[in-house]
Formats: structure tokens, C-alpha cells, sequence
């Protein structure tokens, strides 16, 4: 079986191999249901008539949903499973067992992860042999006219961000304290390894990785690191030793890592913990703090942060006030941080396959039939509140063409005790099922880059040819036209400046325009005709609204909020991009680029192999620590560059976004405003403190006036402010810094222009150059078109 399926993933993509595995177990599970009826003795109507599990003579199986099941178990809910299950005496241990052993039978030995890693290291190791073979070919070294593009870097620079794509997928645990994060991951991971407790325990975001990508020189089994640190820095020595606090044994995660309310590090914000669990070998694994509410320090900061990291996300409920009030806020943040992959690149993920969650706490007194209630009404409650804030988003940012339905959302959700065996092997199995998912979508991802990598890279060379050819003239025919070049640059360049620091200085009055925007949002949205029309479309008791609207309100300022920063962000991006255009065009340059073999552009980037003015402007964004806007821009143009970005300051900025060691390109908001937006979790808590009476006529009213008032009592309108500041005084800092550094380079560039002039080139050395750049940009279309 196992090798039928290794020859079927030669042909078929590595979802068709995972529908096709999934669809071999349904099946089975189908004829087992079938034939357990027929045992019975039983028909398909008398099943019907026994399928009342709460005593109330009425039915919950109608003959249509009986076939369905018979046919398609998997996309029946488990309230009708269960029904079915009772009516004809199979328990759902059972149940779950003969589920457990038909998918063993079928994916034993993890066949899927095993392809799956094989092609990520054999597309790096043949992206890297590629760059050997091309760099040989050229023998940097013996040509001195190719020092000065210095093109030793560039292949450093550029096998650097291929070997930086290996990075594995994270999956993060999310929810309030002692919902049981920590216990699912150490269950996970078959160790009690994460410090657990009845009181908030977790103080810090801990990664957990496997111990085969500990950094080299580090022995110990934790990291503790500052903030700043990204998941992709990893393998980076120079990152590693500027965010180290301490290293040390699990005893440090106790020390450093856990609130016990007197001695808390400071400068403790990410432990990275080494373990040998087979899963890590294919994901990294994420817990969370979960005192949300603040009582306990930045736990709300931390835990919306480690929602930018991850990739797939599980949130962990207790089933006892599954989903209760304090919990959405965080969920509705956590959901709207991790949207599905884009349309074209889903590669076959389902829309909700990338997260899970946990109803936690299933213990043993609790029916199975009472824990699907709790999801079935939960999702009742909820669906429509997830939709509007967190599914909403996704379609509004371009992530999904569709928003999920409420059966999809229902099929997410998962019971877990960690001591009854047939929910715990559940849960897991549907974790690894989303780490083998992601990781696959990966490689994909990952393949996709590595084109882009090279495609960059023989641009790039094809640049420095026409420049040497160039070189070719007399050398009194290139001071005339560098001369007239930079003439022309002079005579353009004073009124670009000026349309530099305009839009520069623009950011004052752009910060009034949010500041009043904001102004006018919050007005409206805390008024009490726009809560109380608000409560009616949303909430159909008293009580689900009660429970639910300081979490709603919350998280619907904070999205307020952040689409407004975003769509100034991407406006004034837009503008400075075409402004950097514009300065690229204008720079003295060489006129090569129509030439045979030569290209224009990489990705829509003006390209020349001595300039970039892209890469010189985000040069200059090093060692800040928010951007605001210019986080945006970076992450929008990013892609575009190909290998003009990867060398010096300008790759420095990209890790630190986390870009270049990731084959997402969702740069981190946190990164625009120097920390998440964590107003809505505060705001939620305080509304909830408040909201506990109702009296009078309309409820819905009633309600949306102490809401307001639970509002102005929270006086969050200054915080508000203080995040619009704060991200327009960093984007003019930015702007600012970044538009500094492209003077002087551009300075720079200028003068050695002039001295390349002046230089008498061998027009033989020339050649030679010139052959064996050619040869290499060659073999990179090769390798290309093979691939």
C-alpha cells in the first residue's frame, strides 16, 4: 500500500495524495457503518425512530441524513454521528478506534512528511549546486573588473536567502490561561516539557523546535530571547547573539519564564525550547501567555504578537463556558491575524484548515452528546461575530474571494481531555494533519521563491554585461556621456527632492486626517443608536449579548483602527514608490538595457547593476524600531526585487520584518507601530466588568447605553490617539532616515561613475569578462527552464 502511494506522489500533487489517503479511510469507515447496521438488524427508517438522544421524541436523523453518513461519514456533524452511533449500539470509542486504525493503516510511517521534506531539501540542495556550478564558471576572483560589482557578495547574499527558506511552518496555541495550551503541547510533544498550573503560568511566547536546528555553538535545551527575535533568525549567528538573555536547562523556563509575580525578566519575550519530538522534525510548535486581561504584565501584547508568527493556529477553549466572555476578543484577534493563503496559492487547503479549535477540559463526567451541544450552540452564538470580525477582514484584504460557512466553522471544532484516549488521539491526528497541510503548501511557496531567487540573480548578471559592454567605448565617449548624464540628473533632481520632503512632510497632516477619522469612528460607534442597532442585528438573547458584546465592541475598535493605519500606510507607499521610480530613472546610468540578453526590468523593478534606489532607501531603514508605514512598503515591494534587495543594510531590514526567511510575504503589523494593537482585549475586559444588569423596557437599548458608558469609563480614547501618533511619527522618521541614505548613495554612485569614465578598460579582459558572464547567466536559464 505504503508503496503505491510513493508511486502515486510522483504524478499527483502532495494534497491529491492526502484527499486520496483521506477519501480510502471515509470509505472504510463508510462500510463499517453500513455493515454495523446490517448486524443490528436494523433499516435505515427504524434507525430514524431511535435517533432521539435526549428523551424528547423527536428524532434528530432524518432517512436523507442516514444515507449521507453511510456514504460520506466525514461531512456529517458528530451530534448525527452520534445519534447514529447510539441508535445502532456502536459507542463512539469504538467508533474513533476504527477510525484511528484505518488512517494508521493507510498514512503509517508519516509518508506524506517524509516526501515532503525530501523535495525541500532537494530543491535547495539543487538551487544551492546551481549557484556553485554558475560561480565556478565565472571564478569571481580572477577577473578584476568584476570586483567592483562585487559579486562574491551577491552569490553569499543570494544562496543565504535560499538556505533561509528552509524554514518549517509554525503552529501556535492560542487562548485564555488554563485552557490548557501548555498540556496539549506537551501532550503533543509526549513529555511534560511547558511549565503548566491552575494560575496563569506562561509569561513569554515559547517556540518549541526540534533540537537538530539548535543554532551552532549553543548546547543548551532553552534560549531566552529579546524582543525582536523572529523565528527565521534562527540559523542567523550574528541575530542569535545580539537577542540572547540567557541559555540553560528547562529549569530557565521556570525562571524566566513563568509569571511568578516577583521576579520576572524584563528583557524575557521568546524562549526557544529543543526537543526531539518527531513532530518538529516538520513544524516548529508556539504556546502563549493567556492572562489577556493584563493583570499579570504584557501577556495581551505577547499573545497577539505570536499570532503574526504562526502559520496554522489552534485555540483552546474550556467546554465549560466554551467560547465565555473574555475569550472572543482574543479569538476574533487571533483569527483575523491568521488568514487562510491567497486564492492561487492554497494549493487545495480548505479555507478553515489552517486553524483548530479546542474544546479543552472533555473530562471524563461530561457526555459526549453535552460537549457537540456546547460546539453546536457555541457556533450558533458566535459564527456571525467571527464573520464580521475576523472572516470579514480576510475578504476585505484580498486573502479569500469567499467568506467560510458556519458548518465549515463547526467542522473545526474538537473535544480534548488529555487522558481519554479517543479525543486526545483526535486532536492530534487533526494537528498533524495541519502541519503535513502546511508544510506542503510550503514547499510549494518555497519552490516558487527559489525561481525568484535565480531569475533575480541572472538578471543581475545580465545587468553587469551590459555594463561591461558599455565599458567597451572610448574612454572620452564615456566621460561625454557620464558627464551629460549627470548634467541631466542636476537639472531633475532638485525638484524630485522637493517632492521627497513634501510628501515627507505630508505625514504630519495625514496623522490630523486619522487622528479625526478616529475621532468620528469612536464617536459613532460607542453612540448608543449605533450599539443598539449593532445588538439587534447580532445577538438574538439577552444573554449571548450580555456575554458577548465587550469582546465584540473591543476587537471592532481595534479592527477600526488598524484598517484605517493600514490604508493611509499603503497611500502615502504608493506615492514614494512612484517617487523612487522616478529618482531610478533619473540616476546616471548606463543605456544597456535593450541590449540582446540584457532586461529592463526584474519583477517590474528598474534594474542596474551599480544602483538600486530601492535597496539604497530601504538600506536606510536599519535599526529602527518601528517603520510605521514603511513596513507596508517594504513588504509590498519586497517580492519585486529579486536579488538587487539581498545584499547589505537592506537584507538586514527584510529578516527583521521576517521576511526573508519566510515564504509568506505578510509583513507583521507589529512591525509598523513597534508592538501589536491590544486596545480592543483591554477595552473587551473593562465592558465586561460592567455589563452584568439589564432593567427596563428595550434590552437591546438598555444594553447599548452601558456599553457606552463602559466605554467612557475606560477613557481609551487617548490610547487611540497615542497609536495614530506613534505610527505616523515612525513613518517620518522612516521616510525621513530611508530618503537620507538614498542621497548619499546615489552621491556615491554618481562619483563612481565619473571615475569609471576616466579608467581605460583592455577590451580582452573585457571579453573574457563578459564570456563568462554570459556562460553563468546560461546555466541559471538552464537550471530555469529544466525546473
Amino acid at each position: 500500500m505504503q508503496r503505491d502511494i510513493l508511486s502515486a506522489s510522483v504524478a499527483l500533487s502532495h494534497f491529491e495524495v492526502i484527499a486520496m489517503l483521506e477519501n480510502k479511510v471515509e470509505m472504510k469507515v463508510a462500510a463499517f457503518l453500513r455493515e454495523s447496521r446490517d448486524r443490528s438488524g436494523l433499516s435505515q427508517h427504524e434507525v430514524v425512530s431511535r435517533s432521539d438522544l435526549f428523551g424528547t421524541n423527536k428524532p434528530i436523523l432524518s432517512q436523507a441524513a442516514i444515507s449521507r453518513l453511510e456514504k460520506r461519514p466525514f461531512s456529517v456533524d458528530t451530534l448525527k454521528t452520534a445519534a447514529y452511533l447510539n441508535a445502532i449500539g456502536v459507542s463512539q470509542q469504538e467508533y474513533h478506534s476504527i477510525i484511528d486504525s484505518f488512517s494508521i493503516s493507510e498514512i503509517k510511517g508519516n509518508t506524506m512528511d517524509n516526501v515532503i521534506t525530501e523535495k525541500k531539501q532537494a530543491a535547495i540542495s539543487m538551487a544551492l549546486e546551481a549557484l556553485e556550478q554558475v560561480k565556478s564558471l565565472i571564478v569571481v576572483s580572477s577577473y578584476p573588473y568584476l570586483k567592483a560589482f562585487d559579486l562574491e557578495s551577491v552569490f553569499s547574499s543570494v544562496a543565504a536567502s535560499i538556505k533561509g527558506l528552509d524554514r518549517k511552518p509554525v503552529i501556535g496555541c492560542f487562548g485564555k490561561f488554563d485552557s490548557g495550551k501548555s498540556t496539549l503541547i506537551n501532550t503533543i510533544l509526549g513529555t511534560d516539557t511547558l511549565p503548566t498550573r491552575f494560575q496563569p503560568a506562561t509569561s513569554v511566547i515559547n517556540l518549541l523546535v526540534h533540537i537538530e536546528d539548535r543554532p551552532k555553538g549553543i548546547n543548551s535545551d532553552v534560549m531566552i530571547m529579546k524582543k525582536g527575535f523572529m523565528p527565521n533568525m534562527l540559523h542567523l549567528p550574528d541575530a542569535v547573539e545580539n537577542f540572547l538573555v540567557d541559555q540553560g536547562g528547562k529549569d530557565l523556563l521556570t525562571q524566566l519564564g513563568t509569571h511568578n509575580y516577583q521576579d520576572e525578566h524584563t528583557e524575557a519575550y521568546i524562549a526557544i525550547v529543543f526537543h526531539d519530538a518527531e513532530i518538529l522534525r516538520h513544524i516548529c510548535l508556539l504556546d502563549t501567555p493567556g492572562d489577556t486581561e493584563g493583570a499579570l504584565g504584557n501577556d495581551d501584547e505577547l499573545a497577539v504578537a505570536g499570532t503574526e508568527i504562526a502559520e496554522g493556529l489552534v485555540f483552546l477553549s474550556q467546554a465549560n463556558g466554551f467560547f465565555g466572555q473574555g475569550q472572543l476578543a482574543l479569538a476574533f484577534e487571533a483569527f483575523k491575524n491568521s488568514p487562510p493563503l491567497r486564492e492561487h496559492d492554497k494549493k487545495g487547503m480548505g479555507i478553515l484548515d489552517h486553524f483548530l479549535i479546542v474544546q479543552s477540559h472533555c473530562h471524563s463526567e461530561m457526555l459526549p452528546e453535552q460537549i457537540s451541544v456546547i460546539a453546536d450552540v457555541a457556533t450558533t452564538r458566535t459564527f456571525k461575530q467571527f464573520s464580521e470580525q475576523s472572516f470579514g477582514q480576510w475578504e476585505k484584504k484580498g486573502f479569500t474571494s469567499r467568506l467560510p460557512e458556519s458548518d465549515e466553522f463547526r467542522s473545526r471544532i474538537r473535544p480534548f481531555w488529555r487522558e481519554n484516549d479517543v479525543y486526545r488521539s483526535a486532536v492530534i491526528g487533526a494537528i498533524k494533519k495541519m502541519a503535513e497541510q502546511l508544510e506542503t503548501n510550503q514547499l510549494s511557496l518555497l519552490e516558487q521563491e527559489i525561481e525568484k531567487r535565480l531569475e533575480g540573480l541572472m538578471e543581475r548578471l545580465n545587468s553587469v554585461i551590459g555594463q561591461l559592454e558599455y565599458n567597451k567605448k572610448a574612454t572620452q565617449e564615456r566621460i561625454q556621456e557620464v558627464e551629460e548624464k549627470d548634467a541631466r540628473f542636476r537639472d531633475q533632481a532638485d525638484s524630485l527632492e522637493k517632492e521627497f520632503k513634501k510628501l515627507i512632510a505630508s505625514c504630519a497632516q495625514r496623522l490630523k486626517s486619522d487622528v479625526e477619522h478616529m475621532r468620528m469612528r469612536f464617536d459613532h460607534i460607542k453612540s448608543t443608536d449605533c450599539l443598539t442597532s449593532k445588538i439587534k442585528s447580532l445577538y438574538e438573547n439577552k444573554k449571548d449579548a450580555q456575554e458577548d458584546i465587550g469582546d465584540y465592541v473591543g476587537q471592532w475598535i481595534s479592527s477600526e483602527l488598524q484598517a484605517r493605519l493600514t490604508e493611509s500606510g499603503e497611500s502615502i507607499s504608493s506615492k514614494l514608490e512612484l517617487l523612487i521610480e522616478q529618482w531610478q530613472k533619473i540616476v546616471p546610468g548606463h543605456d544597456f538595457s535593450k541590449q540582446e540578453g540584457s532586461s529592463e526590468k526584474v519583477g517590474g523593478v528598474d534594474v542596474d547593476a551599480s544602483f538600486n534606489a530601492h535597496a539604497a532607501f530601504i538600506g536606510g531603514l536599519s535599526g529602527l524600531g518601528s517603520l510605521g508605514a514603511m513596513a507596508l512598503y517594504v513588504s509590498t515591494i519586497s517580492s519585486n526585487l529579486g536579488a538587487y534587495i539581498l545584499v547589505g543594510k537592506a537584507a538586514g531590514v527584510l529578516t527583521s520584518l521576517g521576511i526573508t526567511g519566510s515564504v509568506t510575504t505578510l509583513t507583521s503589523f507589529v512591525a509598523a507601530i513597534g508592538g501589536p494593537i491590544t486596545i480592543g482585549l483591554a477595552l473587551a475586559a473593562g465592558i465586561g466588568y460592567i455589563v452584568y444588569r439589564l432593567v427596563g423596557g428595550s434590552w437591546e437599548e438598555s444594553l447599548a447605553k452601558k456599553v457606552s458608558k463602559a466605554i467612557e469609563k475606560q477613557d481609551i480614547w487617548p490610547e487611540i490617539e497615542a497609536v495614530v501618533n506613534k505610527y505616523w511619527n515612525s513613518t517620518e522618521k522612516s521616510m525621513n532616515k530611508g530618503f537620507k541614505a538614498l542621497l548619499k548613495q546615489t552621491d556615491e554612485h554618481r562619483e563612481k561613475m565619473k571615475a569609471e569614465a576616466r579608467f581605460d578598460f583592455d577590451p580582452v579582459e573585457l571579453s573574457e569578462c563578459i564570456q563568462a558572464l554570459e556562460k553563468g547567466s546560461q546555466t541559471l536559464a538552464n537550471k530555469l527552464h529544466a525546473a
